[in-house]
């Protein structure tokens, strides 16, 4: 186990001065850094473009959320009319009637 730990740690060595060396030599270290530039420059590219979609798509849901609650308030509103005018209207049905009733007691008394 120790050897093994030993050679992982030997190849660690090596690839970090063979990074190093890389890095080291002018044209290589220029040409390398500006290709992982590049990189990273079309991967900040991509995750921006793709938080503004996801933003557009935030926005668009926000939209509709705030559309069918208000079209959810209006139906709430006028159901809410519609049953004062029921009631009222039965109301008015139970006084007609007891009125009615009334007239009736006072025609056959």
């Amino acid at each position: 186990e120790l050897e093994r730990l030993r050679a992982i740690a030997a190849r660690a060595q090596e690839d970090a001065a063979a990074a190093s060396l890389t890095l080291d030599s002018t044209d290589e270290g220029d040409v390398g850094l500006a290709t992982l530039r590049a990189q990273h420059e079309n991967q900040v590219q991509r995750l921006s473009a793709h938080l503004a979609a996801k933003d557009e798509t935030l926005k668009r849901a926000a939209a509709a959320i705030d559309h069918w609650r208000a079209r959810w308030e209006d139906e709430l509103r006028r159901n809410a009319s519609i049953g004062k005018e029921l009631r009222s209207a039965q109301l008015e049905g139970h006084k007609a009637t007891k009125r009615r009733e009334w007239q009736l007691q006072s025609l056959i008394a």
